[in-house]
């Protein structure tokens, strides 16, 4: 009868342990989700979006849209920043190889 009840309290100790590893996998599991979920939704508000005439983005939003020139072509879409960025670098490269080899053809 000595032993029984350490053995009951070590087994409770075993079944927290369990739990608290459930939580912590759980967790995991739910943060794993959002993560995966977080890029789907982007996109599909992101083709949500690019459904919508940009005429109408403003009146949706009461006029608080500003539209640059830009903004009101027919085939104006959302780039990334980075994208934006890569796309000004890849030309300004262009156009200073364009203009070096102009420069070494001068007299």
């Amino acid at each position: 009868m000595a032993g029984e009840p350490k053995e009951v309290l070590r087994n409770g100790r075993v079944l927290l342990d369990a739990a608290h590893a459930l939580i912590a996998d759980h967790r995991r599991a739910v943060a794993d989700v959002h993560g995966a979920l977080a890029p789907l939704r982007a996109e599909a508000a992101r083709e949500q979006l690019a459904e919508i005439p940009v005429a109408r983005l403003k009146d949706v939003t009461d006029g608080r849209l500003r539209l640059t020139p830009l903004a009101r072509t027919p085939d104006a879409v959302d780039v990334s920043e980075q994208a934006l960025a890569r796309r000004i670098v890849q030309e300004e490269q262009e156009r200073l190889g364009t203009a070096r080899r102009e420069e070494d053809a001068a007299p």
